[in-house]
C-alpha cells in the first residue's frame, strides 16, 4: 500500500516534534502494511510559514537512515495551499511534487474556496501536471457543490479522500459525503493525512469502501491510483511490490 498524504517530517510543521515521534508515525502506517510513504508538509505561499523543499528531503533521508532497510519507502512531497500563482510556482519547481512524478497534492481549503481555484487548476493540466485535491470531503463548501467536484475530475483532477472520513473519525457529516462521492465514482484516492493524535484507519477505510464500491474498484483506489500518481513506482524504481 501506498500513503499519498501525510506528515510525518519532524519540527517542520504540525507533524510530529521529533524523530521519535516521527518514526513512530511510521511504524503504525507500516503495521497497516504501508510500504511506500510520501511525507507531505503543508507549504503556504508566505515564505515564512512554508519548509524549504530541500529540509523535507534532507527530513525524509533521515527518516529513512533511521528506519533501516527493512522500514517503508519514504519520498518528499508537499500539501500545497491553493493561492494566485501556485502553477507558475509549481512549474518554476518552488514548491514540492509528490515523488518524481508530475502530481501536485493541493489542500482543499476547510472553508471558503480560493477564486482563484478553476484558473490555477486549468493551468497546471494545460501544462502537463496531475492535480490531486487534497480531502475535499471535509471542506464545508464543498460538501455542498459535489457537482463541481465532480466536473472537476472529468477534467482530469484526482480526488484524495481522507481514510478516516469513511470510518467515521471526521463525524457523520464528513462520512456522508464520502459516502456520496464513493456512490457517484468519485473517489480516486485514499490517503491517511497522518499527523500525531490520529489514526491511519487505513485497513478500516479499505473495508468500508468495499462494502460501497466493491473490491475491485477499491483495490483501485488503494493500489493502481497511488502508483499511477507516483508515475516511477511500478517501472523498477522503487522496491514495494505493489
Amino acid at each position: 500500500m501506498i500513503d499519498l498524504h501525510c506528515h510525518i517530517i519532524p519540527g517542520v510543521d504540525d507533524g510530529p516534534k521529533d524523530s521519535e515521534e516521527a518514526l513512530s508515525l511510521c511504524r503504525m502506517l507500516q503495521k497497516e502494511g504501508v510500504k511506500v510513504i510520501v511525507a507531505t508538509p503543508h507549504y503556504y505561499p508566505e515564505e515564512r510559514l512554508s519548509v524549504g523543499i530541500d529540509e523535507v528531503a534532507a527530513g525524509c533521508r533521515e527518516l529513512r537512515d533511521l528506519l533501516g532497510d527493512n522500514g517503508p519507502i519514504i519520498l518528499s512531497g508537499g500539501e500545497v495551499a491553493v493561492y494566485n500563482g501556485v502553477a507558475e510556482a509549481v512549474f518554476e519547481a518552488r514548491v514540492p511534487l509528490l515523488g518524481e512524478g508530475k502530481s501536485v497534492l493541493l489542500e482543499a481549503p476547510f472553508w471558503q474556496m480560493p477564486l482563484c481555484l478553476e484558473e490555477e487548476i486549468f493551468k497546471l493540466l494545460a501544462n502537463g501536471y496531475r492535480p490531486v485535491l487534497a480531502h475535499p470531503e471535509r471542506s464545508r463548501e464543498f460538501r455542498y457543490i459535489v457537482d463541481d467536484l465532480l466536473a472537476m475530475r472529468r477534467q482530469g483532477v484526482m480526488l484524495q479522500i481522507t481514510a478516516g472520513s469513511l470510518t467515521g473519525s471526521y463525524g457523520t457529516h464528513v462520512k456522508a459525503a464520502a459516502g456520496t462521492l464513493a456512490a457517484q465514482g468519485g473517489i480516486d484516492l485514499v490517503a491517511s493525512d497522518l499527523h500525531p493524535g490520529r489514526k491511519p484507519d487505513l485497513k478500516a477505510a479499505y473495508s468500508v469502501l468495499s462494502r460501497l464500491i466493491g473490491t475491485a474498484a477499491t483495490d483501485k483506489v488503494f493500489y493502481d491510483n497511488p502508483v499511477k500518481v507516483l508515475s516511477k513506482i511500478g517501472k523498477g524504481c522503487y522496491p514495494c511490490n505493489c
